[in-house]
């Protein structure tokens, strides 16, 4: 069976925003083409064609972030600075005339913490488990001074 290629897009607008750590934030993001034929028909080809695509992150319910990703690019990364905090992202056009649209809107997202996660009651690390699944795959287990 011959692998299946990906499809370029989905045919929906989305953008979506993925941590990569306490300080750096990953976003991807896809505009319909009937979205584009929309605001072409709205603004017109040329309005549309020397629009700026922004993506716009708020920290705190703020919008402090803006970054241009006009061009071809469907993903971007960038620093947070918000370990813990939570990130809401939007698209948006910014016409010749400052005028402002804005296109989609991610799910809010919540960077890790910085440092060592404590350790969960829920879940406790037990090292004679370890032993125990590792004796059983036949695998010799370290003693405590190697």
């Amino acid at each position: 069976m011959e692998p299946a290629e990906l499809p370029e897009g989905y045919g929906r607008d989305m953008l979506v925003l993925m941590p990569r750590d306490p300080l750096r934030c990953f976003a991807y993001w896809e505009l319909a083409q009937t979205t584009s034929k929309q605001l072409a028909a709205r603004h017109g080809e040329t309005a549309l064609a020397r629009a700026r695509l922004l993506l716009r992150v708020h920290r705190g319910g703020q919008p402090d972030l803006e970054f241009d990703i006009s061009g071809p690019v469907r993903s971007w990364y960038f620093d947070a600075d918000s370990p813990g905090g939570r990130l809401d992202g939007e698209l948006c056009l910014r016409f010749e005339d400052e005028r402002e649209e804005s296109l989609v809107t991610s799910r809010p997202v919540f960077m890790p913490r910085k440092g060592q996660a404590g350790e969960d009651p829920a879940w406790p690390v037990k090292s004679d488990i370890y032993a125990r699944v590792r004796r059983a795959l036949g695998q010799e287990w370290p003693s405590a001074e190697g």
